[in-house]
Order: C-alpha cells, then sequence, then structure tokens
C-alpha cells in the first residue's frame, strides 16, 4: 500500500466509554506518528468531534468536545500534511446559513432516530462534505 491520505474520526464512542479528550488525542497522535513514519509523505485530516446531535446540550459532552476538538487544531496547526477538519463549520449540515458553527441547530433530518448516527441523507452529505475536503487528492 502506498496511500496518500489518512482520515481520522474520533470522540463519541472514546468519550462514551470514559477517554478524556486528552487520552483521546494522545491515541490519535500514536496512530499519526505511525502513519507518517510509515508514509511520510501521508496527508493526515483528522475530523473534530463531528455534528451528532445526541449529546449536544448536555454540560458534561459539549466541554468534552470543546476541548477535544482544540487539542485536534492545536495539534494540526504545527504538522506538515495535517488539516483539521470540522463539519461543524460545513453549510451543508444546516438548514439556514446563519446556522452554520451552531450544533444545536444541525439538521434533524439527516440522523436515524437515536439523533447520534447519520440516516441515509446524512451520509450522502458526509460523502459530498469528504469529496470537498479530499478534492486535491481524490
Amino acid at each position: 500500500y502506498e496511500p496518500r491520505a489518512l482520515v481520522l474520526a474520533a470522540f463519541g464512542n472514546d468519550i462514551g466509554f470514559g477517554y478524556t479528550p486528552e487520552e483521546t488525542m494522545m491515541l490519535l497522535s500514536r496512530v499519526i506518528e505511525w502513519a507518517q513514519t510509515d508514509f511520510p509523505d501521508i496527508k493526515i485530516y483528522l475530523c473534530g468531534a463531528g455534528v451528532g446531535l445526541k449529546t449536544v446540550g448536555m454540560p458534561r459532552w459539549d466541554a468534552a468536545r470543546a476541548r477535544f476538538d482544540q487539542l485536534a487544531k492545536d495539534f494540526c496547526e504545527g504538522r506538515e500534511n495535517c488539516t483539521f477538519v470540522d463539519a461543524v463549520q460545513s453549510p451543508l449540515f444546516y438548514e439556514k446559513a446563519e446556522d452554520v458553527g451552531d450544533p444545536t441547530k444541525v439538521r434533524k433530518d439527516i440522523f436515524v432516530r437515536d439523533m447520534a448516527h447519520f440516516n441515509q441523507l446524512g451520509y450522502d452529505l458526509y460523502r459530498d462534505f469528504f469529496k470537498e475536503v479530499l478534492k486535491d487528492i481524490l
């Protein structure tokens, strides 16, 4: 294999299983270091916490989400070929442009009943989101 990119998404299950944002980011950093050791030119796309609605508005989760996103942004800032990817900032996941960036206003019609996982429309939008993010290497 000679991959050109590695897209890493973490957070929801990690926090749910009791890992802190710092522990989650530390584990991700190991994976990234291993990937860059084996493939020095690989581009890393590190995803933020995402757009799930199930835990939005829960103080513990909101704080963990914000902390994880900041750690991931900071990690990518000082590294070559590492990009922080934040679906919360994509207009694809909102009905109104003025709502972009507010995770409480993410479209509800893109989730299955649990409000954590995408339905087909949600996955179609997620695909389109990543097509745009990865357009330089696809």
